[in-house]
């Protein structure tokens, strides 16, 4: 009996304190960011993606959000899942997009640079996308 009393009053705890979490409200034209979900994600790894901005909430915990870089993609996030990353207004530009590729999936091929075979094997020189021609490889 006394282990029943104690959930009882363990689980009348936990409904409370569920019932005090404040998810943020976002508004249209709010940059955000995303949480990603790894399974095994590294202790390296980006924990967030974006910014995104939102461009339609569907209810307080729902909201419909757009990649700033192209394939320009619209897909919907909890509440929970979103952070604020600054509030509507901002202008995208090309600092903006360079920042939200470099860290969103890694490093991106701008260009290729030389081309070569060597011992039977391709070699590629590249450049990469936001950085400089110096760290090319």
């Amino acid at each position: 009996t006394k282990t029943a009393v104690g959930k009882r009053n363990k689980t009348r705890i936990q409904r409370k304190e569920n019932r005090t979490v404040k998810l943020a409200n976002f508004a249209l034209g709010d940059f955000i960011l995303v949480a990603r979900s790894l399974k095994h994600p590294g202790k390296l790894t980006l924990c967030w993606k974006g910014p995104y901005r939102v461009v339609k909430v569907v209810s307080d915990h729902l909201m419909e959000v757009q990649q700033l870089v192209p394939p320009d993609a619209i897909s919907q996030h909890h509440a929970s899942r979103l952070r604020m990353y600054c509030e509507g207004g901002l202008e995208v530009d090309e600092d903006l997009k360079a920042h939200i590729a470099f860290g969103d999936e890694g490093f991106y091929v701008e260009a290729i640079q030389d081309l070569r075979m060597h011992d039977t094997v391709w070699q590629l020189k590249i450049k990469w996308y936001v950085l400089y021609d110096l760290e090319s490889s």
